[in-house]
């Protein structure tokens, strides 16, 4: 429902926007391929985020969604040659997968655990 609704929402402001602007113009002869994205990009994905969500935890569910971005830049670098990564890109993945770690929480002091398992 959430999700509907952000979409909801953003489709009443944005609909009227575009059509204000002539947006819409053309859209026929590319309509399965917009559907076809939109299915793909948009759909798929916030369905299974939030499917997924159900049988993970938040904090787990808000460090994959965290990467998602890491993993589109990173697919773009390899699939579109004109995305060839120069220092400032390079440093910008850095410093989010960085977040990412940081959200993660790893003590690199930390010693293994040794787990026993309980006597019956």
């Amino acid at each position: 429902m959430v999700v509907f609704g952000r979409t909801a929402l953003g489709a009443a402001f944005l609909v009227p926007l575009a059509a204000r602007r002539r947006a819409f113009r053309g859209l026929r002869q590319v309509i399965v391929p917009v559907a076809v994205v939109t299915l793909l990009d948009m759909a798929a994905p916030t369905f299974l985020t939030a499917w997924g969500e159900q049988h993970v935890s938040s904090s787990v569910a808000g460090i994959l969604t965290a990467t998602d971005p890491l993993f589109t830049a990173v697919l773009a670098l390899w699939l579109i040659r004109s995305e060839v990564p120069d220092r400032r890109r390079t440093l910008g993945l850095v410093i989010g997968f960085a977040g990412v770690v940081a959200l993660l929480g790893i003590d690199v002091r930390a010693t293994p655990r040794s787990f026993s398992v309980p006597g019956p």
